[in-house]
């Protein structure tokens, strides 16, 4: 019984890796800055981000990640004083 479980699970894992899958870029607010900026961005990407103007301050995370189901954690937004 464990060796077909193990065929099946190696076969999965050698198909999932050769399946690069995409996160869609985010909708972000004008006011911030998403770095590195690209075309494509695939599971394991990490967004970073910072306001634009640096009289606002950055509200929420720093960076995003792109997992199987998207983007996470919801993207920061830049607020004023």
């Amino acid at each position: 019984m464990l060796l077909p479980v193990t065929v099946i699970l190696t076969l999965w894992v050698s198909w999932a890796h050769g399946q690069e899958r995409e996160c869609i870029v985010p909708d972000i607010e004008e006011n911030l800055i998403a770095q590195p900026r690209k075309e494509k961005y695939v599971i394991g990407d990490v967004l970073a981000f910072s306001c634009r103007n640096r009289l606002l301050t950055l509200v929420g995370p720093d960076s995003l990640q792109c997992y199987h189901f998207g983007w996470s954690p919801s993207p920061p937004t830049c607020k004023g004083d």
